[in-house]
């Protein structure tokens, strides 16, 4: 992780690399009736980074940070990832008094996704799945209120609309 001081406000960068698990069943159609098959354990590769530039102060009692993720997963260091995630993000914190602050953001994702359309489910007992990269664009608003009665309360109320990173 790097954070560093920057002008009027700071700049943070991380990247992750890391194997993870995850179970798996197939399923296929024996004499006309759905059958699940043997479990499997897949490793996947996660790795990612984010930069952002965050606390920029141009304008009093407000703290703004625009940043981006970058988020693949796959199967291993040589495949090409089976899902891709971009973000971009925009947030401002406002504080007109000193026991009141107001979060205004909105993210952008953009998911793309390595897709198989398969007939298995549908009954008809035609094995080949086709690929496909499904695209996905997604705009995610939130709004928070802080408040600060007295030194040992805090009282918020928040809203948003998240993006679920999907399973494949």
């Amino acid at each position: 992780i790097l954070d560093v001081p920057l002008a009027v406000g700071a700049i943070r960068a991380q990247a992750f690399y890391n194997w993870s698990a995850r179970n798996t069943t197939t399923y296929s159609y024996v004499s006309g009736e759905l059958v699940q098959g043997m479990p499997m354990e897949r490793t996947e590769l996660n790795r990612g980074a984010i930069l952002e530039y965050r606390d920029i102060r141009i304008v009093p009692r407000n703290a703004f940070t625009l940043g981006m993720d970058w988020l693949g997963q796959g199967d291993n260091e040589e495949s090409k990832d089976q899902f891709r995630i971009l973000s971009a993000y925009l947030q401002d914190v406002i504080t007109p008094h000193p026991r009141l602050r107001l979060t205004l953001g909105i993210r952008h994702y953009h998911n793309e996704m390595d897709a198989y359309e398969s007939r298995v489910l549908t009954g008809i007992e035609d094995y080949q799945a086709r690929k496909y990269v499904k695209k996905e664009d997604v705009p995610c608003p939130k709004g928070r209120v802080d408040y600060t009665p007295a030194p040992t309360w805090n009282l918020y109320a928040a809203v948003s609309r998240e993006y679920r990173v999907p399973c494949i």
